[in-house]
């Protein structure tokens, strides 16, 4: 089994890397939200973002993808 990584663990590998990220982040209730990098959101949302679990990321089109969980 691969060990799980949080959403900043993988954003601070490359901290140059300016790509827009569109973000999928379900809750433990199974509660999706769907925002990109370029929205405002709360501090709260950016601290639950930040402490996500990784499911998957991709690039495509110049913009990364991310399938992030809470549990």
């Amino acid at each position: 089994m691969a060990r799980r990584m949080r959403f900043q663990t993988w954003a601070k590998k490359d901290p140059e890397d300016t790509r827009k990220i569109f973000y999928v982040l379900t809750d433990k209730d199974g509660n999706m939200e769907a925002f990109t990098s370029e929205d405002t959101v709360s501090w709260s949302t950016l601290e639950r973002i930040r402490n996500a679990w990784v499911r998957s990321i991709k690039l495509g089109d110049n913009t990364w993808y991310a399938d992030l969980y809470e549990d």
